[in-house]
């Protein structure tokens, strides 16, 4: 690439983000009165525009920006008054500005045929007949007709459109302040960044694998080396990582004048709210919902929003209002559009799948409300009465909704006649590494998505007959009040363990999992860990399973396919529970809890804690200093004796090995005087909020929790201690 091709492809990106600013900056004119800030760093924009073009030979595109220019000049000295028609004007200068960047892109010049910019120009250069008509748009000449989806597609980011053939760059360094933004950046190539990402996830596998095997040796140097290499690992994979995450405000941007030019075009008034605009979003996703947020968005102002009169009648504001929301929460980005228009008619939807021979009068009459919405996401749906440009023919949503499934999300719909509808996304923040809880089944290793677990449940004995039935010839769990269909992974992979086969020994390993808008239990033979996986695609020939979403490659060297959890509620036949979306009590959802933890290592490659406020300190003794005692090991400590701990009744516990020449050691400050914890390795404290998924599993075990991704069993020192008998 010549510097010149460098210096206009530089040029472009540059010029579209400069575009994006400006068209910002007139819409909120636009809704109000211009501030001379807003309107003199409009022109800056403009100026900036204009002396790269000159510098570039683009002779079009600088008279455009140099009039544009003009014309901010004197709406600035207050020569012209900003109304509707100067606002229509300003914005046709953007879209006149995006073709030519096309043009420049497909390298067609800055003025080729069809593109006609004279007649902007001389508008731009007598704005007065337009100004002193402020009734509207139809001061300006109208636009050719485009139809609907091309307009959405020039509307969007021109970095995204295939014109710049793989070109596509991100800004590192976006974090500086806005002024020494340029100072503080640099443009990466996004393939560049796509092969970081997969040497990290490489990293990630290949972490995991030596983690595994250090755990089988007592090497001291070994650990430390491989706690080290833990430690950049993790930090060069969240760095990769963040280096691909954007604010979704990059993807809404567009998103205000494609409202206001659909209401304009319908005869309806409307503006946009949104909050969240902070939220990150892995850029390849964003690209991906980029369309179907732009299709919900316009439905709502075509379907949801009433028109000014209607709005009257109902006792509304004649200006519809839409608020877009996005949030983290539980590993997902929650994305909400909410209008406050006339809301759903579950009747209506009746009435038009039984007109359609989607279902039958019988059928839709026994259906809730909330099944009822689910027939808009089928192909071909639409309650509008008639075929307009803008919608009608039902092709939309559920190609909205088959693209959020396919990323590994969900959307659902809550309506309330009369007073407006809200469309609900759920998104992964990534798809390329993922915490996962690996499961075994049979001689199967397999990865359940964290985001989609609710609860890990330990079912033994009584606990186990109490809480496992069978109702209408199907195992169900109680759960928190509720019965849940009880799939056996074994059952659904085709195999024979003989889990369900009963016995009073027998015990049962049971995850809680919600897909989409059904929630069911999941029984297993046996639940490893939590851990980062790297997602990779499934090799041709599995395609077709729909109950697996990927493959990843373990510690050991073993692959487990990661489980898709809607495609498992498909093939065990669960049902949607109570005709909609599940939600829990507030009293029964996994609480998040801000008391501090010590976390330690006590069982090879499985993670505990302790509660840091019930911790006396953090001592280490040489190993020749612990004697043997009828009580059991003690160490002189503070003037006195310190009983000393082992926690031999813990599932996979190893005796600490006697070669080791330090012994760390937990202190705690009981009813009884201080007792002293042995642990293998004592890692690092969490000060941040943890979630508690469920009540002891095992004695000794207060509860588990989920810790930065990772499954962490809390234990309970005053059991211990009592049960090694300490010495007060």
């Amino acid at each position: 690439m010549s510097e010149l091709d460098e210096a206009i492809r530089e040029f472009l990106m540059e010029g579209q983000e400069s575009l994006v600013q400006l068209e910002k900056l007139f819409l909120e004119a636009e809704s109000g009165e211009p501030t001379p800030e807003s309107l003199t760093a409009a022109f800056r924009l403009l100026h900036s525009l204009k002396g790269a073009a000159g510098f570039l030979n683009f002779p079009t595109l600088e008279s455009i920006t140099h009039a544009a220019e003009s014309l901010l000049a004197k709406l600035r000295s207050g020569e012209l008054t900003f109304g509707p028609g100067i606002g229509d004007l300003l914005l046709r200068v953007i879209d006149t500005l995006r073709e030519i960047f096309r043009a420049i892109a497909d390298g067609n010049g800055d003025n080729p045929k069809p593109l006609e910019t004279g007649e902007l120009a001389r508008l731009l250069a007598n704005p007065l007949a337009v100004a002193t008509n402020n009734s509207g748009p139809a001061a300006v000449p109208a636009r050719p007709v485009v139809p609907p989806q091309t307009q959405i597609s020039a509307q969007h980011s021109f970095l995204s459109q295939q014109s710049l053939q793989g070109n596509d760059s991100v800004v590192l360094g976006r974090s500086g302040p806005a002024k020494n933004e340029k100072e503080n950046s640099v443009r990466i190539d996004l393939e560049l960044v796509d092969r970081l990402m997969t040497l990290a996830g490489e990293m990630v596998l290949a972490r995991n694998r030596i983690i595994q095997q250090v755990g089988q040796f007592n090497h001291p140097a070994l650990s430390a080396a491989s706690r080290q290499l833990n430690q950049v690992t993790t930090e060069l994979q969240e760095a990769v990582m963040k280096m691909r995450m954007y604010p979704i405000s990059n993807l809404w941007s567009r998103l205000p004048r494609v409202v206001r030019d659909l209401a304009q075009q319908v005869g309806k008034k409307c503006r946009l709210e949104m909050e969240g605009g902070s939220t990150e979003l892995d850029k390849n996703l964003i690209e991906v919902i980029k369309d179907p947020l732009t299709h919900l968005v316009r439905n709502a102002v075509d379907h949801g929003i009433e028109g000014p009169g209607e709005r009257l009648k109902a006792g509304k504001s004649p200006e519809g209002l839409l608020t877009l929301r996005a949030r983290h929460e539980s590993g997902q980005v929650i994305i909400e559009l909410q209008d406050d228009g006339k809301g759903m008619d579950p009747q209506s939807i009746r009435a038009k799948a039984v007109e359609r021979g989607i279902a039958t009068r019988d059928t839709v009459d026994r259906q809730s409300d909330q099944d009822v919405l689910s027939y808009v996401f089928l192909p071909g749906f639409s309650t509008a009465r008639a075929v307009t440009q803008v919608s009608g023919r039902g092709i939309g949503m559920d190609v909205v909704k088959t693209n959020i499934e396919n990323l590994g999300g969900s959307i659902d719909l809550d309506t309330i006649p009369g007073k407006g509808t809200t469309v609900r996304l759920r998104i992964p923040l990534t798809l390329a590494i993922v915490n996962a809880l690996v499961v075994v089944s049979g001689q199967s290793h397999l990865a359940l998505p964290q985001s989609g677990i609710v609860e890990l449940l330990r079912l033994q004995g009584e606990r186990l007959g109490a809480l496992v039935e069978e109702s209408a010839g199907t195992r169900v769990l109680r759960f928190r009040g509720r019965l849940l269909p009880l799939l056996v992974l074994s059952d659904i992979l085709g195999e024979k363990t003989g889990l369900m086969a009963g016995g009073e020994e027998q015990a049962l390993s049971v995850v809680v999992l919600r897909g989409e808008d059904r929630i069911f239990a999941l029984a297993v033979d046996r639940i490893l860990d939590a851990q980062e996986i790297v997602v990779k695609p499934l090799p041709v020939p599995l395609r077709h399973l729909a109950i697996y979403g990927g493959a990843t490659l373990l510690g050991d060297g073993r692959i487990a396919l990661i489980i898709d959890i809607p495609g498992l509620a498909d093939a065990g036949g669960v049902a949607v529970a109570g005709g909609g979306v599940v939600e829990f009590p507030e009293a029964h959802v996994s609480t998040e809890q801000v008391r501090p933890l010590l976390l330690v290592e006590l069982t090879p490659g499985r993670l505990h804690g302790f509660l840091l406020d019930m911790v006396e300190r953090l001592e280490e003794f040489e190993t020749s200093r612990i004697e043997t005692t009828a009580r059991g090991p003690t160490v002189p400590y503070r003037g006195g004796l310190l009983p000393l701990v082992e926690l031999s009744g813990l599932p996979g516990w190893e005796p600490a090995a006697r070669e080791r020449k330090i012994q760390p050691v937990v202190v705690h400050r009981l009813k009884g005087g201080l007792g002293g914890l042995m642990v293998n390795q004592i890692l690092n404290t969490v000060e941040e909020p943890w979630t508690l998924v469920e009540g002891g599993a095992s004695p000794g075990v207060t509860a588990t929790a989920l810790v930065r991704g990772r499954t962490v069993e809390i234990i309970d020192p005053a059991f211990w201690c009592d049960r090694g008998k300490p010495n007060g």
